[in-house]
């Protein structure tokens, strides 16, 4: 049975939709058991819960965005605020902590990974890795432990991702098995681009540590899919446009020469209308040139 205190939040979902409770209450239930229900007074089937979200035109989705009560990705919200205010990380940091208290007793895994992460971010994934090496060998023994990989939540997806420079070999191998076969799936927007960005920071992985052939599977594996999303995948495309330029350049083919020129093209364009391709734009250009051995100057 449903938590009473879910009937309140209901109640502002309905509410907001600007439906009355006979409106709402449908051929679910009747509209005085509804009325009891939002009052917290009754509890509610898991099932007729989410046909009462169908009738007043919501799902799930809607209804975790108002309910912030004992949710995992609670830290999220202090996450997104550090992205608009660097300067305040150890303020955010408490509110982080602060926010996920109440998962530290239910899984303390989940806690202290959502801790390391917000650090992670903070400081723009450059952390020396060696400050986390307990954390991450953790991580990766509590998903090695894992017969399957089905699924793995956004806290655990978004850690990888950050850490995936100091995970051995097999484990990555491993790692981008499942992503794969997430990606290639026929998932929502959100889980396409979430894949879709660890697997093209794993094209990087392979390609500094000289794997160019596995590299090169991972990049066509990548463009294969047909993309259901289309536009709204474009930065993510660019990306792995930008990866594989660099994989082109560590192996001193001149083809990224070229590839390179189109994208800083696209970034100079994008800059116009987003200020943020400016930055992006300045540091693709000083990779390019890092990277470039092929004994041809960029714009030569």
């Amino acid at each position: 049975m449903m938590p009473h205190h879910f009937g309140k939040v209901f109640r502002q979902l309905r509410e907001k939709r600007d439906l009355s409770i006979k409106a709402a209450a449908g051929e679910v239930v009747s509209a005085q058991f509804l009325g009891r229900f939002e009052r917290g007074e009754s509890s509610i089937s898991l099932e007729n819960f989410s046909r009462l979200l169908i009738t007043i035109g919501l799902d799930w989705v809607d209804f975790a965005q108002i309910h912030h009560q004992d949710r995992l990705y609670q830290g999220r919200i202090a996450m997104e605020k550090l992205a608009i205010s660097p300067i305040e990380v150890q303020q955010q940091a408490k509110k982080v902590s602060s926010d996920m208290e109440n998962i530290r007793q239910d899984n303390p895994f989940q806690y202290d990974l959502e801790q390391k992460l917000f650090y992670l971010k903070a400081r723009g994934q450059v952390e020396n890795f060696k400050t986390y090496e307990k954390e991450i060998r953790h991580f990766i023994n509590e998903i090695e432990s894992r017969e399957y990989l089905s699924l793995l939540n956004h806290i655990e997806t978004d850690f990888y991702l950050c850490i995936i420079e100091a995970c051995p070999y097999q484990f990555v191998k491993r790692m981008t098995k499942h992503f794969l076969e997430v990606y290639s799936k026929q998932s929502t927007l959100e889980q396409v681009k979430s894949a879709q960005r660890i697997l093209i920071a794993t094209v990087g992985y392979f390609s500094k540590r000289g794997y160019y052939l596995r590299a090169d599977l991972l990049i066509k594996k990548i463009r294969s899919k047909p993309y259901l999303f289309k536009y709204q995948q474009t930065y993510e495309m660019i990306c792995l446009e930008m990866e594989e330029t660099y994989h082109l350049l560590r192996q001193n083919k001149v083809e990224g020469l070229s590839k390179a020129r189109v994208i800083i093209e696209w970034l100079t364009l994008s800059q116009q209308f987003e200020p943020h391709y400016r930055e992006e734009l300045a540091l693709f250009h000083q990779k390019v040139q890092e990277l470039n051995y092929t004994g041809k100057e960029l714009y030569g």
